[in-house]
């Protein structure tokens, strides 16, 4: 499981928006995102009742009914995570260790 998994349900969310660039990077599922003043990489935190799945002989990512691959564009709507869930909420693979910022992912746009 190359993505991070968050507990949580139901509605709603941050009014964030993370659009860009799916990437697999070190072995993690991360966003390329373009900003003003340069570009970042955000790592999406998908809720694990939005039942995210990885497929490694196609390396897709599943979400709901979505499937992404390296390289697609995505539009996913939720939030920043805060320090102390990465600490005690999220289950993060260790590929995905010590990269920030994490974004909890609330709705596939």
């Amino acid at each position: 499981m190359p993505f991070v998994t968050a507990p949580g349900g139901g509605e709603g969310g941050d009014a964030a928006l993370l659009d860009g660039k799916l990437q697999i990077v070190d072995g993690c599922v991360a966003v390329f995102r373009e900003l003003p003043d340069g570009a970042e990489l955000v790592v999406p935190v998908f809720l694990e009742t939005m039942t995210p799945r990885w497929d490694r002989a196609t390396e897709t990512l599943t979400v709901g009914e979505r499937e992404y691959a390296d390289g697609d564009a995505v539009s996913f709507g939720g939030g920043e995570a805060s320090r102390s869930a990465e600490s005690t909420l999220l289950t993060i693979p260790e590929p995905c260790r010590g990269r920030e910022p994490y974004f909890i992912v609330h709705s596939l746009e």
